[in-house]
């Protein structure tokens, strides 16, 4: 993502955007998404900028195309803030998760059928407590004080 300056006419705002997309795509890289967000006023004054054009653009690029357009919105005027994010780990991360859940939920479903076929060996009933309703279980309390006095009276 990257911000431009308000003050630029589009021509020299597509010009900007064409630089940066050419720096990607002549280092054998590829664009998958380029929007343009549009004019807007900045959370907080970046030198004497209020307000700038945003930009936002997804690539696929070799390694060093990042230092590449780091390099090319250092030395361009016109550019007032730039951010780039390597996705490729956040994939991955999402990636793990969902492996991870489901090796978790493959765990739970292995130990349920293994208590159903120790209940079946046994004769009794199994139900999983995660599919039973959340009532209370009907047990009658003891009363210890009661218990205690009558022993104590003896």
């Amino acid at each position: 993502m990257f911000v431009l300056s308000s003050s630029l006419d589009e021509e020299k705002e597509k010009e900007l955007v064409e630089k940066l997309t050419s720096v990607v795509t002549e280092s054998g890289g590829e664009i998958v998404e380029s929007t343009r967000w549009g004019k807007r006023r900045l959370a907080y004054q970046i030198r004497e900028h209020v307000e700038g054009i945003y930009h936002y653009i997804i690539f696929m690029a070799p390694p060093d195309v990042p230092a590449k357009l780091r390099r090319t919105v250092r030395i361009t005027e016109g550019f007032v803030r730039d951010i780039l994010l390597d996705l490729t780990f956040a994939d991955k991360s999402e990636a793990k998760r969902r492996a991870h859940l489901k090796e978790v939920e493959e765990r739970r479903s292995l130990r349920a059928k293994a208590r159903q076929e120790k209940a079946d060996e046994e004769g009794n009933t199994y139900s999983d407590s995660r599919t039973d309703s959340n009532e209370a279980p009907n047990v009658e309390p003891t009363n210890t004080i009661e218990n205690n006095e009558t022993e104590s009276e003896e």
